[in-house]
């Protein structure tokens, strides 16, 4: 369930609708590089209502982001999709400020753990420590952009691996490839 925009949000949009339709050019389409130039145009500069700084998305996790919503594996994201994309990184944005208790611009395991409940992502134990190993610095903390990346890749996985199982199995027939593929374009 996806709260409603806010007015700066719904400012954001539009500016990013237009960003869109001037980077995208005749195939109405963007790739990860041109993803990331229009997110960090927006991202970087939200300052207002973020308690931390953010220096922007990588290119990694503008690859990432391409592939969450990449339905037709062109590697590239057309206005719909990117509207989706959208609408995830505005849910978890909000979700990471809320669970960032202590506003230090950063979550601990345990914020990291409820924030993940709370966006639907119940994992099991073993996997959570491999999420805290994979996305935290030094000293156990996981910034804004580590945690958009692991909530990518969440997403991403969990519709694959709900894609192989449409009888709500648990389990999931792969062959090698679309092990393969699922994994590396992630």
């Amino acid at each position: 369930e996806r709260p409603e925009p806010t007015e700066q949000e719904r400012n954001q949009a539009e500016v990013l609708k237009q960003s869109f339709r001037k980077i995208a050019g005749e195939d109405m389409e963007i790739d990860a590089y041109e993803l990331q130039d229009i997110l960090n145009s927006v991202f970087t500069k939200d300052t207002d209502d973020c308690k931390f700084a953010f220096p922007g998305f990588g290119i990694d996790c503008a690859r990432s982001m391409v592939a969450m919503h990449d339905g037709d594996l062109s590697g590239k994201l057309g206005y719909e999709e990117f509207k989706e994309l959208w609408d995830d990184l505005r849910r978890w944005k909000g979700v990471f400020k809320e669970f960032d208790r202590d506003n230090s611009g950063n979550l601990s395991s345990y914020e990291l753990r409820n924030a993940l409940n709370h966006v639907g992502f119940h994992i099991s134990n073993g996997t959570f420590k491999s999420l805290v190993m994979r996305y935290s610095d030094k000293s156990g903390q996981i910034n804004f952009g580590d945690f958009i990346m692991c909530a990518v890749r969440l997403k991403t996985m969990l519709t694959s691996f709900r894609g192989h199982d449409p009888q709500n199995t648990g389990f999931a027939p792969y062959d090698i490839d679309s092990f393969i593929q699922t994994t590396l374009y992630s």
